[in-house]
């Protein structure tokens, strides 16, 4: 209702000739300027302090509708609401599932299995929520966790551990920019995409191995984690990421290390939060 917080509009333009195969995306930002590119011709450029971003699309590029939904829908419409002045959201690289309202944040760096876990989280009667980057926004009922969880990206390692996914190998596409297959989560599990759900704990994982095993964290130690992919910007934005971080990490903060064995991580948190993994 009333006016949008962000406009995105994006043009095609006729005269550029660009096909694929499609040179990898480049993002640049200077102060409330965000700009994409894909080679010389599709580009788009944000004012993140005014929540408004234009560019101009080759027809080809538009037609590939992975990639534009990816790079320029998403990318634009994601960092509008997380950097500059005009920002609604803080951001944590996570992924993130839920049963009812509750949640669990699974937080840690490339590589660290968050998407893999949160698909082994939704085998077991789980929503999924986000499963590479959580937004969170402080509002009058509290914090609340918000995602994009109908497509699910996966290594393909993945269809070694769940061999349902093998069914569907054939249709596992590569994604434009890194070696992971992309999947509509309703294909697999319908009725598991949840978008928003109230954070109960975040846990930060560590994929080294062994027996799955769970350490209360320091919440002051928490928000310096988060922070780890913080990208500067002005100071009450600043201070708002720093405001949810903290309420988040209040909530319960853990480390979690843990090896192939999936099925026990889901079990070490049900134990450890009965209330919040209860039917």
């Amino acid at each position: 209702q009333g006016q949008p917080q962000f406009t995105i509009c994006l043009f095609e333009d006729h005269s550029f000739n660009q096909t694929p195969p499609w040179p990898e995306p480049i993002f640049r930002g200077q102060r409330n300027l965000f700009y994409i590119c894909i080679g010389a011709e599709n580009t788009a450029v944000a004012d993140l302090d005014k929540g408004f971003a234009i560019g101009f699309l080759s027809s080809a590029l538009v037609q590939d509708a992975k990639l534009l939904r990816r790079t320029f829908i998403e990318g634009l419409a994601f960092t509008l609401a997380t950097h500059g002045k005009g920002a609604t959201h803080s951001y944590i690289h996570a992924s993130a599932v839920a049963r009812g309202n509750k949640g669990l944040i699974l937080s840690g760096p490339a590589d660290a299995g968050k998407s893999t876990l949160a698909y082994a989280f939704a085998r077991k009667g789980f929503h999924i929520v986000a499963d590479d980057v959580v937004y969170l926004r402080k509002g009058d009922e509290g914090l609340t966790a918000w995602g994009n969880p109908w497509r699910l990206r996966l290594v393909p390692e993945s269809i070694r551990l769940f061999p349902e996914l093998n069914r569907i190998a054939d249709v596992l596409d590569p994604t434009h920019c890194c070696e992971v297959v992309e999947i509509d989560l309703e294909d697999i599990l319908p009725g598991c995409p949840q978008p928003c759900c109230e954070p109960a704990a975040v846990f930060f994982l560590d994929r080294s191995g062994g027996p799955t095993v769970c350490h209360a964290l320091d919440p002051g130690e928490a928000t310096k984690l988060m922070a780890r992919d913080l990208i500067f910007d002005a100071r009450e934005v600043m201070e708002m990421h720093q405001g949810a971080w903290m309420k988040l990490a209040q909530k319960g903060s853990y480390t979690l290390r843990y090896g192939e064995d999936l099925d026990s991580v889901v079990e070490t948190l049900a134990r450890l939060l009965p209330a919040v993994v209860a039917d």
